[in-house]
Parts: C-alpha cells; structure tokens; sequence
C-alpha cells in the first residue's frame, strides 16, 4: 500500500492537497497527478545526462583507441598483407587534387590522405549522430512547457557534454609527447592533422551549445537574465577562444609569424579551459560530474608540459656553432655535448634565447643528424682513441684495421693513434632561413640554445615486419634541404639508395653536405644519385621531372615479392609529387611488390 492509499483511507484527517500557488505554511499532501510528472520529468531528464555521458565516452574512446585498434590489426596474420595492398588506392593518396603537404588554394590548409579523410568522416558522422539521436522528450514536462524546450535543452546539453569529452582529444593530438605516437605506427604529423580537424568539430559544438542555450532562454523570456549572471560570462569566454583558436590557425597566420601564433596559441587555449571550468563550477556546484572531463583534459596537457621540461632539463643550456652557407639561405648549426641514441626519423625542438629572449616560449622543429655520423669512415677509426707518442721514434700502441676477412693477415695495417682527435658528441642540423627567429640566424659561435628532444615522427617498428625498417630495399629521396629529413636513414639500414635533388642555388649546401662525409657510405657503394637543377626551371616542370624520377628509381628496385620502402623529405611540392609516384607504382604493380611510404615532412 502507497501513501496514497493510506491518505484516501484517512481523507477526513488529511491536511488539504497543496497547490501550486499556495505558500507552504502547512503540512500537504502533493496530488498524485502532479507528483507523477516530476518523477517522470526527473527521471527522462537523468535518463538523458546518462546518455550524454554515453555519447561523450564513446566519442573519447573512439578518437583515441582507433589508431591503436588498426596498428593491433598489424599483429593478426594475413593482414599486413591485405593493407599492403589497400594502400596505394585508400591510404596513401591524397583527397584533393594530389595535394597534402602542399596548402589547398587561397591557404584554406592541407588536404587529408584517403585513409586520414576515412577516419576524419567517420569521426564527424560519429559525432553528428550523437548529438542528435536519442532526445527523447516527457510531456507534461514538470519543467518545460513543449516537446520544443524540452528538446533545445537536451540538444545544448548533450553538444556541451561532447564538446568536454572531446578537448582531451584535441590536447593529446596536438602533444609533442603524446602516448598514441609510442604504441601505435601512426605519424605525428597525422596526429597533428586530426588535432586541427577535431578542434573544428569542438568548436562546432560549443557553438551549438550556446546558440540553442540562447534560443532557449528566450522563449522563456529568461535571456536576458542569464547573460548577466558570471557562469554566462564565461561560457562566452569559452565559445569566443574556441573559435578565435580555429581562426587564428589558419595556415596564413602560422605562416606570417610562427613564434607569436604560438604565444597566442598557448594563452587562448588556457582562457578556454579556464572559461569551461568556471561556466560549470559556477552553474552547477559539481553536482553533474561535468568537470571530470576538464580533469582528464587538464591531466594531458600537464602531462605533455611536465614532459617537455623535463627534456629540456636533461640537455640544460648549450651552446651553438652556426655557419651560413654563401649565399643559399642555409645554416649549418652544430650542438656539441648532446648524448643522444638517436633512431631514424628523430627530431628536436629548438629555440635560440642568445638571439631573442622572449622567443624562448616558441621552439621550431628541426631534424638532427648525430655529429658522428659526418665524418669519412677512415676517421671515425683513426680518432677512436687518442694516445700520446713515446717519443722514442716508434709508433705508439695501434689499432689494427681489417679491411678483408678472407684475407685479414695479408689486410692487417697500423694506424697511429695520435693522429686524430676525438669526435665530439652532439648533433648537426641544417636551417633555411624565413621569417621570424630563423631570418636572425647567420654565422655565428657559442650562441646560448635550448635543445628538447629527441622527439620521433614515426614509430617505425611498432607490429612486427610493419615498420620500414623491415623492408628488403630502402629508397630515400630528398628536395634541397629534406636531405636533413632522410640522412639519418642512411646508415639504419644495409640496402638503402638516395636521390637527392637539389637547385643550383642550393649548391653550397651540396658540397658542405658532401664534403662532411654523410654521404660516404653511400658514394662509396655507388648508392647516391645527386641532381642538381637550374634555378629558373619553372615549378610545373620541376614537379613532372620528380614525380617521372621517382617512378624510374622504384621501377629499378622493384624486384617480384621484395617489400620496398620509400622514405621522402622536401618542399610540399617535393613530397606530394614523390606520394603521387609512389602512388602510381603501387597501382601498378599489384600485389606483386609491397610498398611502405613514410614522409618526413617539414611543412608542419
């Protein structure tokens, strides 16, 4: 029996049913039909944060487990090589017009790869699925009037759920130091693509929210009132400098100044966390749960900050050698005392306070090249001890060099070994200088540098026989610079080859280049093929004269059952006809030969 039983058997003692205009100075009773309303307006309405809960999960685990899903799938036999197949038609080509690395027209930004556009559709399908489906609405309603408020209400806080559930996402893909890149064979520069387009969808939600929000305040005639209270205020903060964040990436405004895009990239991002923060703490006193989502995106930021200055604190202060290059726009900057195991594809961070001080909070990525590896083999024997001389006229203690082990006795010479000095520890890279902090540098000597590093592009090896260091041939193909992208490939693998093109402005850069013995291993095997082209050659017939390169050097190494890797680094133009190549090949060559295109691109 209920306790509306029990008042029907005792209705003549029962205080009368309370209204809703009544003051309640009295004991009541509330009639049945309108307790019935609340429960069941009560329980739709948890029934609907619970879903969005839902939603936002699904979304959360879904932007961060895929990449990790498909590297598992390396693992399962046979589909290694159905992907290797898959590739040339789904993965590797670009969704526009061969465009990737080069920006689409009018600096709109960078067209995805079919694979890259498979998952960002699926991503925004998932999401526009979420936000509409499943707001079912209870009427009579013990708080909205219509089926319309109702509904405007779920749809705002369903869209403010998602949006929460997706800034973790959009902090870790844009981490220098984030988990995906260690456990999964997918790029960084994929990652960063995502953590653009993921932005853009974060920023549509919290634009919907605060449309539908309006709107629904309106009809019930309480905009007004709530856009003075301080939790408003800071929603708008919120919405404003997600937008301002999307705008102001823009490829046109990286482009015009990247140290000040970055400053202010960092102070709009956190006036958008402090914004989210105080638009529910002030609202809602932590009753919903809604700020366990800020906690999971303010976890991976201090994650990704923490990490980055505990890089810089292992390397400390160093100091740098820069040398210009003639008249190219190249510098060469050595590091010395830098002790790292540096692997194919590493990169670093690098900011200069001993030019501009305050551009200390914005470092540019560079590839490195270990000093070791720019010295002739012969020296690298020579200088691998030092020792005095006994100053009696014989030679001191010496190392003995085998240069053929059929015939060691006969090969056996002495090589003094205080003829060389050491090679010192640290690592090489080569600038070319634009705007902002590059346009200072010049030939120049002990100039204060912060080092934070190293940082791969790839995980190459992530499943087995997946990354391209299982591969039988290694192709390395470099534009002017983009041959700092590719050195480090060289000596990381036993069959490698390098094409490298290089205009004749570049010139210098080619001889200081060759003249440090990077390339010897190569020359020496007749591996390297250097062509240099003329400064006037227009960029059309440049980037046919690549891409027709590029299809003749794989056809040479394509040899039935081999699995050829091809590794890029250039200008935009460089690397997206070197894609369209490799593209071409793989369609034609079938299942015949496996193919895996990594791109070290330097356009990020």
């Amino acid at each position: 029996m209920d306790i509306f039983a029990v008042v029907a058997a005792d209705r003549d003692n029962a205080e009368p049913d309370h209204q809703r205009d009544w003051t309640l100075d009295f004991t009541g009773v509330v009639p049945r039909d309108l307790w019935l309303i609340n429960k069941r307006s009560l329980e739709g309405f948890e029934q609907q944060e619970a879903l969005h809960s839902y939603y936002g999960l699904t979304i959360l685990l879904v932007g961060a487990l895929t990449p990790f899903a498909f590297t598992l799938l390396l693992f399962f036999p046979l589909l290694p090589t159905l992907f290797a197949r898959l590739r040339p038609y789904v993965v590797y080509p670009s969704t526009f017009g061969g465009r990737h690395v080069q920006p689409l027209p009018h600096g709109i930004g960078n067209a995805p790869t079919m694979g890259q556009g498979m998952y960002i559709v699926f991503f925004v399908i998932l999401n526009v699925i979420c936000s509409a489906v499943g707001h079912n609405s209870v009427q009579p309603n013990a708080f909205y009037k219509n089926t319309r408020e109702e509904i405007m209400l779920y749809v705002a806080n369903c869209t403010g759920v998602i949006a929460f559930a997706l800034l973790p996402l959009v902090i870790l893909f844009a981490g220098r130091n984030n988990f995906l890149l260690w456990i999964t064979n997918w790029s960084h520069a994929t990652y960063l693509l995502f953590h653009r387009h993921v932005a853009r969808i974060f920023m549509v939600h919290c634009i919907v929210h605060s449309i539908v929000e309006i709107e629904l305040y309106r009809s019930q005639g309480l905009a007004v009132e709530q856009m003075r209270l301080s939790y408003w205020v800071w929603g708008v903060v919120g919405t404003v400098m997600a937008c301002a964040l999307v705008v102001f990436s823009a490829r046109l405004f990286r482009r015009l100044t990247y140290e000040v895009f970055l400053v202010l990239h960092i102070l709009m991002a956190i006036l958008l966390l402090v914004g989210c923060w105080y638009h529910v703490e002030l609202l809602f006193k932590r009753r919903w749960g809604y700020e366990f989502w800020l906690y999971a995106a303010f976890a991976v930021w201090i994650f990704d900050r923490a990490a980055r200055l505990l890089r810089l604190a292992q390397t400390g202060p160093l100091r740098a050698e820069m040398q210009e290059l003639g008249s190219s726009g190249v510098v060469r900057i050595d590091i010395p005392g830098v002790r790292w195991s540096l692997h194919p594809g590493h990169h670093a961070y690098i900011s200069w306070p001993g030019l501009s001080w305050w551009r200390t909070f914005g470092s540019h990525p560079f590839s490195v090249i270990p000093l070791s590896h720019c010295q002739h083999p012969d020296d690298e024997v020579e200088s691998a001890i030092t020792a005095p001389s006994t100053g009696s006229g014989r030679t001191s203690p010496t190392l003995a060099v085998i240069t053929d082990l059929e015939k060691a006795v006969s090969k056996i010479r002495s090589i003094p070994l205080h003829t060389r000095p050491l090679i010192r520890p640290g690592v090489r890279l080569y600038v070319k200088k634009h705007k902002g902090i590059t346009s200072r540098l010049g030939s120049a000597r002990n100039i204060l540098t912060l080092l934070e590093g190293p940082y791969r592009n790839h995980s190459v090896g992530v499943a087995p026989n997946a990354g391209v260091l299982a591969c039988d041939r290694l192709i390395l193909l470099a534009g002017g610079i983009g041959i700092t992208g590719v050195a480090s490939w060289i000596r990381a693998h036993t069959n490698v080859k390098l094409y490298w093109s290089v205009r004749e402005c570049g010139r210098a850069l080619l001889e200081d280049v060759q003249q440090s013995g990077l390339l010897e291993p190569l020359s020496r095997l007749g591996r390297l093929e250097v062509n240099v082209t003329g400064s006037g050659q227009r960029r059309r017939d440049l980037t046919d004269t690549i891409e027709h390169d590029v299809v003749d050097a794989l056809h040479d190494s394509l040899v039935k059952g081999v699995k050829v890797g091809v590794i890029s680094c250039g200008s935009p133009e460089f690397c997206d006809s070197v894609r369209s190549g490799v593209v071409d090949i793989g369609r034609r060559v079938g299942g015949l030969v496996e193919l895996h295109y990594i791109e070290e691109a330097f356009g990020w």
